[in-house]
């Protein structure tokens, strides 16, 4: 003898889906908090504010940050590797005494 359910009431669908939205808000604000590991060229671009094609440019010719390919044909870039080459452009702060 099978038995069927009942339905689930309004409350009970309501209830469900307050509880799959609140889930889905707090993984977004955990994502929102966590730093990105690997960047897309987008992500780089918009962060350092220069052209695709100087961008690319400096990835041909050895001069960019450190990058790889994945199977699917998308270049990556790690944050750290990305951080490690932008802190070679820094300049030294100024010692006191020193002209400037």
């Amino acid at each position: 003898m099978t038995t069927k359910s009942k339905p689930a009431s309004r409350v009970e669908k309501r209830t469900a889906r307050q509880a799959t939205s609140s889930l889905t808000s707090k993984n977004a604000a955990v994502t929102a908090r966590r730093p990105k590991s690997m960047l897309t060229i987008a992500d780089v671009l918009d962060e350092i504010d220069v052209p695709k094609s100087t961008f690319y440019r400096w990835l041909n010719t050895g001069r960019g940050p450190r990058s790889f390919k994945l199977p699917n044909g998308k270049r990556k870039i790690r944050r750290a590797d990305l951080d490690a080459w932008l802190s070679t452009f820094e300049q030294g702060v100024a010692q006191e005494g020193a002209p400037c």
